[in-house]
């Protein structure tokens, strides 16, 4: 892990003043496309000012810069500066756009999520590694939990889970092969449950919140688990596929 540290800080101490002023430029579009969607969905007003304010100046354009350069320093981490880096750090770009959205209105943009979706498989198709493998992972992890929901709904009477996690589901399933899709939705189910402890330890005892009413971001951990496991199978190799 240290010696990829520092082959990390070779690489960038190397970078020219050029290559700096690109990567800059590369991350700033990047974090501009992110805030004007994140804008554009969340925008409770029609005011051109307040639209524009909100995609430059405002908490998600900062926010978006920042997973801009995080997501950059992190697929290279990984991956090195190669076409695959590049295409799972735009992967990571639409799961941010997603998860923040989700959090600001508790739903997705369809338009958005099938986006993600079809990117992942075009962008495998080109990269040469678009197998039976990542279809079958994809397709099985959408039907499952697709199962999984109608069945909660029969039992629970109420919906236990949307639609677009489905979505978000099978674009993490096409990368990430069959069985670590599985320890992903186990790993985000916990990532959850700590969410919900850490409010309950704030509002419930004031009774401000109903844990029955409580709905939670669920893309946000899907997204969040699925760097961990990207990181995890970097390290210490396949889950198993």
């Amino acid at each position: 892990m240290w010696e990829l540290g520092d082959s990390l800080i070779s690489l960038f101490s190397d970078f020219s003043l050029q290559e700096w002023l690109y990567c800059l430029g590369i991350l700033g579009g990047c974090s501009l496309v992110c805030s004007f969607l994140i804008a554009f969905y969340t925008q409770k007003t029609n005011q051109i000012a307040s639209f524009l304010g909100n995609v430059f100046v405002s908490k998600s354009a900062l926010n978006s810069f920042l997973f801009c350069v995080f997501d950059f320093v992190s697929v290279v981490f990984l991956y090195g500066l190669s076409e695959y880096a590049y295409f799972l750090g735009i992967v990571l770009l639409f799961l941010f756009v997603l998860s923040y959205i989700d959090c600001r209105l508790l739903m997705v943009p369809d338009l958005i999520n099938f986006a993600c979706l079809i990117f992942v498989f075009v962008g495998l198709y080109f990269l040469g590694d678009l197998n039976k493998g990542r279809w079958i992972a994809s397709l099985s992890v959408a039907g499952g939990i697709s199962l999984l929901r109608i069945f909660g709904q029969f039992v629970f009477k109420k919906e236990i889970m949307g639609e677009a996690d489905i979505v978000v589901l099978a674009s993490m399933g096409a990368i990430l092969f069959l069985i670590p899709s599985f320890y992903l939705i186990f790993l985000a189910s916990v990532l959850a449950m700590f969410y919900v402890l850490l409010i309950s330890f704030v509002h419930f005892k004031e009774k401000q919140i109903s844990v029955f009413t409580l709905k939670i971001p669920f893309v946000l951990f899907l997204s969040l688990a699925f760097v961990i496991l990207l990181f995890y199978q970097h390290f210490f190799g396949e889950v198993c596929v």
